[in-house]
């Protein structure tokens, strides 16, 4: 079990590292592009932009400056995309945030977990989308979580929505909090 935390650790260690490094180089490539742009080298601009655009598509997302939730984030985002599901992350979070590392690991990774879970067992690949908004606001956080599910499963998983570990684990974490859980 030492050997797991210890791999998480030096992996979020390194994908924080990859984040800053990639933030403190934005800033340099645009005055590049700003140098381009003034004398009208336009072509080596694009070139410049394209060349940009495929570094990106292998690079971790940037949601906020916690790297923990990033971390969780990104992980959902490469286990939706080994599956061929789109997992739409649209994050509105203030630059700190104080927020208990549990309010991450098991409410939004459980909800997530639930949610790709769901969408998996579905027969149809064109609904395989999950839908996730985080925002914080007044100190109040909101998530919000929708995808597409078998409308038979009501029946067939309806004990789940109220004995599932998961869900049981997330609605605990959410009452702690005096906050409210809606399904």
């Amino acid at each position: 079990m030492f050997e797991s935390e210890l791999k998480f650790f030096k992996q979020l260690k390194d994908s924080q590292s990859k984040l800053y490094s990639m933030k403190h180089d934005l800033k340099n490539q645009y005055v590049v592009l700003m140098g381009m742009l003034s004398q009208g080298d336009t072509a080596e601009a694009e070139k410049y932009l394209q060349n940009s655009i495929q570094k990106i598509e292998h690079i971790d997302y940037f949601f906020t400056n916690n790297y923990v939730l990033n971390y969780l984030l990104n992980e959902k985002i490469a286990t939706a995309k080994s599956n061929s599901i789109t997992l739409n992350v649209k994050s509105f979070l203030p630059e700190k945030i104080n927020l208990d590392t549990d309010i991450f690991a098991v409410v939004l990774g459980n909800l997530i977990d639930n949610s790709l879970n769901a969408v998996l067992r579905l027969s149809n690949t064109e609904e395989k989308e999950v839908s996730l908004l985080i925002k914080q606001f007044d100190h109040n956080l909101l998530i919000e979580i929708s995808n597409a599910f078998d409308t038979a499963e009501l029946q067939t998983r309806k004990n789940r929505r109220f004995e599932g570990i998961g869900i049981k684990n997330v609605k605990r974490i959410v009452e702690e909090h005096g906050g409210i859980y809606n399904q």
